[in-house]
Order: structure tokens, then C-alpha cells, then sequence
């Protein structure tokens, strides 16, 4: 059985949440047992000034490969790669890859289509 929680909130910070909860799809009541089960995760109450920081550190944050690294990606991208031949270039034309892949896949379900 579930317990009912009652409190209370400004109601323009219900309302803005409410709008932000709608356009997510959920509720108030599922924003409370996020909320709750937050708290029984981490011990603490959510803080929106460390979740903007630790996002923003996460963005800042540069990741750089290891020599080591680089020369094992490289590696296995030339195992798992093939050269396109020049016929695939000259059949492109004008098109974009993505317009020309579309093409062709809509070539191939028309003449699914035949049989």
C-alpha cells in the first residue's frame, strides 16, 4: 500500500514543474518517489547548484587518448575497413551520402515489391 505525501510548494514553481513534468511525460507523483529514492541512493537531498556544476565540469573536461591508445584505434580500424572503390564515388554524382544511401535502400524495397 502506498502512503499519501501532502506539500507544500509556490505555486509558480508548481506550476513551471508541472509543464516541464508534461512535456517528459510524467507526473508529480513520479517526481516524488524519484525524489525519494534519490534519498535512499545517496543519503542526501538532490542539489540543483552540484548537478549544474558537475555538469558543466563534464562538458569542460577534455579526454585525451594515450599514444598507446591511438596506435591500438588505428589498428582496428584498418582492420574493420575497407576502401570504398571509386565507382561508389562516381555513383554518388551530386547527392549527398545520406540522400544517395536512401535512394538505393528504397530501390532495394521496390524491388522486394516484384516478387
Amino acid at each position: 500500500m502506498d502512503s499519501i505525501v501532502t506539500a507544500r510548494v509556490p505555486v509558480e514553481v508548481k506550476k513551471q514543474v508541472s509543464v516541464i513534468l508534461e512535456s517528459l511525460g510524467l507526473n508529480t507523483t513520479k517526481l516524488i518517489n524519484a525524489a525519494f529514492n534519490y534519498v535512499l541512493v545517496t543519503g542526501k537531498l538532490p542539489d540543483a547548484n552540484e548537478s549544474i556544476q558537475s555538469e558543466r565540469s563534464q562538458k569542460e573536461t577534455v579526454r585525451k587518448l594515450s599514444e598507446k591508445d591511438k596506435k591500438e584505434l588505428a589498428e582496428l580500424f584498418g582492420k574493420i575497413s575497407i576502401p570504398a572503390p571509386a565507382s561508389f564515388w562516381d555513383e554518388l554524382g551530386d547527392r549527398t551520402y545520406k540522400e544517395a544511401i536512401s535512394e538505393w535502400r528504397m530501390k532495394d524495397y521496390e524491388a522486394l515489391d516484384r516478387y
